[in-house]
């Protein structure tokens, strides 16, 4: 016996179709969804979608912090990076063709009417330059001698900048045709605070730029060639991969989304592993030259701060040199810090936000503050306007940082502001 089944009609069909394609898609949106939050803890288009420009427009060969190798300075921004980098906040900055961060690319020129500023130093400078720029501009302009003036500031901090990078970037931007009436180099904190919490794990030179030997253990070598094109490799199916998802019309998809991150984070762990690999191999029983510079073993703690003042020190004066020499009036401020003991009187609520006690970067303020408060009178000495900033939040109570490291927040930018200005001021 066979029994006649009656067929849905096609439209009955097609409905139950759709739904059930409906469904499933929502399942699978569902679930995308709750790997995705456990993947990156929160859910952002626009993080990821920025996250997948950012890996599409990276040169395969460059790593994804936006940094690149420079023949001169060590490292600066990488201009290709599009939409600019954040710092300390989610506000992003442009990247000019130089690779600061800066709007403009032009050469800047000195002219009747203006005062042009360049600003040296590592990110609280930077941050000075930006935040506190007004406030400089305000200060500046109570001056007879320079109420009438236009102010431009050129940003030349980079954050992560020491010494001697400040005295190179002054001379590579006088090199290209730059003027300046005037050179602030706000620093200290970094001359001190990086080398021994990053390079002296590496026995990498004083002199060389900060986690030297991160930035070039990917050159390729006969001993890691293998390795660096994996790397390289890996890069560049990251980069494929992440266009791909860039140009797709369902961009808003969680499921899609959440598969672009599950083999971008496989891209990121080989990346990591050919990394681990370079960094662990040794050359003959040591590391490269490459990697670390001229060697040279320091017998205590007490002689390496004091081999980090002294070339501070060193690089200040050639700063000096440089800017009579072209007829610029050279400023150099040591930075405050909140580590300094007895710089700053602070609350319970405010020390719990900007101190953080073993911090890596706190010894070298404990330790390598009194010595480059003593090169400070030598360099005043030797005719430096040199301004000592340690104690510039003495008689602050409200709060002046705004994290545990160097930065500080809206009032201590303003505060700073004014303290900059009034050296200018005070020492022309």
């Amino acid at each position: 016996l066979t029994r006649n089944r009656r067929r849905l009609p096609m439209k009955k069909r097609v409905l139950f179709l759709t739904l059930i394609g409906t469904a499933l898609v929502l399942f699978l949106e569902g679930v995308s969804a709750i790997g995705l939050w456990v993947s990156d803890g929160h859910i952002s288009f626009p993080e990821l979608h920025d996250q997948q420009e950012l890996c599409s427009t990276s040169p395969a060969h460059d790593s994804f912090d936006t940094e690149v190798l420079h023949p001169y300075l060590g490292w600066v921004l990488n201009p290709d990076v599009s939409g600019g980098v954040s710092l300390l906040s989610d506000q992003k900055y442009p990247i000019n063709e130089y690779g600061f961060l800066d709007t403009g690319g032009d050469i800047v020129k000195r002219s009747p009417g203006k005062f042009v500023v360049a600003i040296l130093g590592g990110s609280v400078a930077w941050y000075f330059s930006i935040e506190g720029a007004e406030t400089f501009r305000e200060e500046l302009a109570k001056s007879p001698q320079f109420s009438d003036q236009e102010i431009i500031i050129v940003p030349l901090a980079l954050s992560g900048f020491k010494q001697p990078q400040q005295l190179f970037t002054l001379q590579y931007f006088l090199m290209l045709g730059f003027e300046f009436d005037a050179v602030i180099n706000l620093d200290g904190f970094n001359e001190v605070a990086l080398h021994p919490a990053e390079n002296a794990l590496r026995n990498v030179s004083i002199v060389y730029p900060r986690t030297w030997y991160h930035r070039v253990h990917e050159l390729a070598t006969p001993e890691n060639v293998e390795s660096v094109y994996r790397i390289l490799s890996q890069r560049r199916s990251r980069q494929e991969w992440a266009t791909r998802f860039v140009r797709m019309p369902y961009r808003y998809s969680t499921t899609l989304n959440w598969i672009w991150r599950l083999r971008d984070t496989a891209f990121g762990h080989t990346i990591q592993t050919e990394q681990q690999v370079i960094m662990a191999k040794k050359v003959s029983g040591k590391i490269p030259f490459l990697q670390t510079g001229p060697r040279r073993d320091y017998a205590t703690e007490q002689e390496l701060f004091l081999a980090l003042a002294e070339l501070w020190k060193n690089c200040s004066l050639q700063l000096h040199g440089m800017c009579e020499a072209n007829d610029i009036a050279y400023y150099h401020l040591l930075q405050p810090n909140q580590y300094f003991d007895g710089s700053k009187p602070m609350s319970a609520e405010e020390r719990a936000i900007v101190i953080l006690p073993g911090h890596p970067y706190s010894k070298g303020v404990i330790q390598g503050y009194p010595f480059l408060k003593l090169a400070g009178t030598e360099l005043l000495k030797q005719g430096v306007r040199f301004t000592d900033l340690t104690m510039l939040f003495k008689n602050t109570q409200e709060q002046a940082y705004r994290d545990n490291c160097c930065h500080c927040n809206e009032l201590g930018s303003t505060l700073l502001a004014r303290a900059v200005a009034n050296a200018v001021m005070s020492k022309d």
